[in-house]
């Protein structure tokens, strides 16, 4: 059912686990929705070969909704994009380069674009002799995003690896969305929306402004009246 949706478009709500003998290819111009529903796709495949060893490569539209795993040989979601890729992960585990095979569990190539609003990532191999060396390659765009490719965090915890700083194919990369940072936890990194920052006034706007508070301005908003012997007796303290 899945390879049937992924070709025809639709929506699947999984009610077992399920090993894919093969990377789960989502067609050109097809819609597919994904209810991982607590259950797990795996590709067991040992290959490291294009369409063989990822767990979903996606050309058309695809979104991931749930609890549940995704897990490549390499890499666990691709958005290989031609004409508009577009994958959004709403929750789930993401697992990839596994058994060794030194790779990324979430890229995005050609004009393909991911969305994560939540999940765990985590790289099972460190990489240790590629673009990411040294260093756990979770996320990764294709050239740095030359062809307009590009992953957008909103959300979601990352094994070693910092989305805010860490290096896409050689470039020192940030793929937290506008209002977004990452914190760290432990071995993960937890991605939120930023707290708002209050505007602090700068030294001469408090400056200016105590200047304003003149003896008049005070008396011509209160109802003290003060006489002269007493402005006399304490002008200094004033």
């Amino acid at each position: 059912e899945l390879y049937v949706v992924a070709a025809c478009g639709g929506e699947v709500t999984l009610t077992k686990d399920v090993e894919l003998p093969k990377s789960l290819i989502v067609a050109d111009d097809i819609s597919m929705i994904i209810n991982l529903n607590g259950y797990n796709i795996i590709n067991k495949s040992e290959s490291a070969d294009l369409e063989k060893g990822d767990g979903i490569i996606v050309y058309g539209d695809l979104t991931i909704n749930g609890e549940g795993t995704v897990q490549g040989n390499t890499r666990a979601v691709w958005a290989r994009g031609k004409t508009g890729a577009k994958v959004r992960i709403n929750g789930g585990n993401y697992v990839g380069a596994v058994d060794g095979n030194m790779t990324e569990v979430i890229y995005a190539s050609g004009n393909g674009v991911i969305d994560i609003y939540g999940g765990t990532f985590e790289a099972k191999t460190e990489d240790t002799n590629s673009f990411a060396a040294p260093q756990y390659a979770v996320l990764n765009l294709h050239g740095n995003g030359k062809d307009g490719c590009d992953i957008n965090v909103y959300g979601g915890a990352f094994k070693n690896f910092n989305p805010a700083d860490n290096i896409s194919e050689n470039p020192k990369h940030n793929f937290c969305a506008e209002g977004y940072k990452s914190t760290a936890d432990g071995d993960w990194f937890v991605v939120a929306e930023a707290p708002a920052v209050t505007e602090v006034a700068s030294a001469d706007e408090l400056t200016n402004a105590f200047n304003d508070l003149s003896v008049n301005s005070i008396l011509a908003t209160s109802d003290i009246t003060l006489n002269s012997e007493f402005l006399a007796d304490n002008r200094g303290n004033l």
